[in-house]
């Protein structure tokens, strides 16, 4: 009767949540004996009912859960902790697996003098300061209370809802505006999907390419003009993925308008309408929906997706047999990390076995549906319409990331993907009047290794030769915006930073690389992504003609 998919059915529905992996293991043992020892003379039937009895006679560790109810981070604060010798390198990743449920990194650490940002628990504050001093770790706090800030930005959300509710002379023009201003729900993102397929049939459709664990549709919207051709060339295609990780609020909203500047400025600027001739735009504004939701309503930290672990999938008494239990190996745990459960490289490196990591690898590669789903359409697309270009939005650390992550060996076109990537960073430098600045580089040398990634299965599995990872700010040096925690106030200049620096990406693709761009040509196209604020032409101060010239073939 009480089998895994009933707890799973149970957990779905928000009522009850199961803690009894400490008890009941012992409490087996025990009887177990007993009935070796003759001690305790029942049948099996008997022996069962008894251990049945005993699960509800411990339903004191079972939490009853509101479905309002929203996980709270009073007291727990944000360190910025600055390693300075492998050996604190190699401390915090003791650090890391040790308190493994209790510490929360927001970027892992990973080499000398790249500061790795730990969400620290009230309780655990005052012991852990202690041992950074023993360890001669500096470190500085760089939020207060994450609570507070949660809280400032729910009522900035409750703000922007009450706005909207004022009726309006022009209501669709309003809910663009609190689509690319506001961090919005996966259901809004995808009715204004579907809305603006309607409204500019000409140019866009979308395609439900999936479904999650709970039941939510995975969407992708297709922007392209009707030719199947660009100047006697066949079509390529640009992919844009972004929310693989749910709490990274900041990518979806980047992606919403990347979608609104290519339909919008494709009737008045003549570069945007110069890359939707020659390339078919894909993108998919939230790739894990069930964790962006779960993210907004019960748990603002969470980043995986939210399928049940493979753990409950076996026989409910597995644990109790094993001669290798573990504290955590049996954890009742929800999700996968979606970025560590593509095909390419799984599971080499970066990753997790542990279903209760943040990093956890899955059971299999492709075993999520939001990966399975990815990997089916886009695989297709390839088939189809070869993809030039695939693009995932992450953050935080203002990071303009190429192949490979999953190990340090550079891939054979590492000028190629380091002259676009540089390119595109430098344009959104000087659109942001020198203000932000991205670093450039392969993704294990920069950040750290990690496998199973989309961008590396995107180059490994498909062929794509231009595979970039996009960390969108605040950057990891950047102590007056909070990590994930971004204001909403800060998405205008966001959208536009990024917005400037893909616009560059395509053009420079369009151009087919370093080798076919003129000096004087690449400075005209980065000149026509900054102007990518204005209106129509005519507000543009260069020479149109020059960024409209033939362009090179592929």
């Amino acid at each position: 009767m009480f089998t895994p998919q009933w707890f799973y059915f149970m957990e779905k529905q928000h009522c009850l949540m199961f803690r009894f992996k400490d008890v009941l293991p012992l409490l087996f043992k025990v009887l177990i004996k007993m009935k070796m020892e003759h001690k305790l003379s029942v049948s099996s039937f008997k022996l069962s009912q008894i251990l049945l009895f005993l699960y509800f006679l411990f339903i004191q560790t079972v939490t009853t859960e509101d479905v309002t109810h929203q996980k709270s981070f009073t007291g727990e604060q944000v360190w910025r902790i600055q390693p300075a010798t492998k050996q604190h390198i190699k401390y915090l990743r003791t650090l890391q697996k040790k308190y493994l449920d209790v510490l929360d990194f927001w970027t892992l650490p990973s080499s000398v003098n790249h500061n790795v940002d730990v969400r620290v628990p009230n309780h655990l504050q005052k012991k852990l300061k202690s041992s950074l001093k023993n360890k001669n770790l500096p470190y500085a706090t760089i939020i207060q209370d994450v609570q507070k800030l949660i809280e400032e930005e729910r009522q900035s959300m409750v703000k922007d809802r009450k706005k909207r509710s004022v009726k309006s002379e022009n209501p669709s023009a309003e809910f663009n505006d609190f689509i690319l201003d506001s961090f919005v729900s996966h259901q809004e993102i995808n009715q204004w999907l579907t809305n603006i397929s309607s409204q500019f049939e000409e140019l866009c459709s979308t395609f439900d390419i999936g479904e999650t664990a709970e039941g939510r549709i995975i969407r992708v919207i297709k922007i392209s003009l009707t030719n199947s051709t660009y100047k006697n060339q066949s079509k390529r295609a640009i992919w844009v993925e972004a929310g693989m990780h749910g709490r990274e609020w900041i990518s979806p909203v980047t992606a919403n308008n990347i979608i609104y500047n290519m339909i919008t400025m494709s009737y008045s600027d003549r570069c945007v309408k110069n890359l939707l001739e020659a390339f078919d735009w894909y993108i998919l504004p939230v790739a894990n929906p069930d964790g962006y939701e779960y993210s907004r309503s019960r748990d603002r930290m969470w980043r995986k997706n939210r399928r049940l672990s493979e753990v409950l999938k076996r026989p409910w008494w597995s644990a109790y047999y094993s001669h290798s239990f573990q504290r955590n190996k049996y954890r009742y745990c929800y999700g996968v990390d979606l970025n560590r459960n593509f095909g390419f490289k799984w599971g080499v490196v970066g990753t997790s076995t542990n279903p209760c990591s943040e990093i956890y690898q899955g059971p299999a590669a492709f075993s999520e549906p939001e990966t399975a789903a990815i990997r089916d359409f886009a695989s297709a697309v390839n088939n189809d319409t070869q993809i030039i270009v695939y693009l995932s939005l992450h953050s935080y650390g203002q990071m303009w990331l190429y192949s490979w992550g999953y190990t340090r060996q550079r891939s054979k076109d590492h000028k190629d993907l380091r002259y676009i990537a540089n390119q595109s960073s430098e344009a959104i430098f000087l659109a942001s009047q020198k203000r932000v600045q991205y670093t450039v580089g392969p993704a294990a040398r920069t950040l750290y290794a990690s496998s199973g990634c989309s961008d590396d299965w995107a180059k490994g599995s498909l062929g794509v030769k231009y595979a970039f990872t996009l960390e969108l700010p605040p950057s990891d040096t950047d102590y007056q915006l909070n990590g994930f925690l971004l204001p909403a106030s800060a998405i205008p200049s966001i959208r536009e930073t990024t917005w400037t620096g893909v616009k560059t990406m395509a053009e420079l693709t369009l151009a087919a690389g370093r080798k076919q761009i003129g000096k004087k040509q690449n400075h005209l196209c980065r000149l026509c992504s900054h102007n990518s604020s204005a209106k129509s032409l005519e507000e543009t101060s260069w020479n149109k003609s020059s960024c409209l010239s033939k362009q090179p073939k592929f």
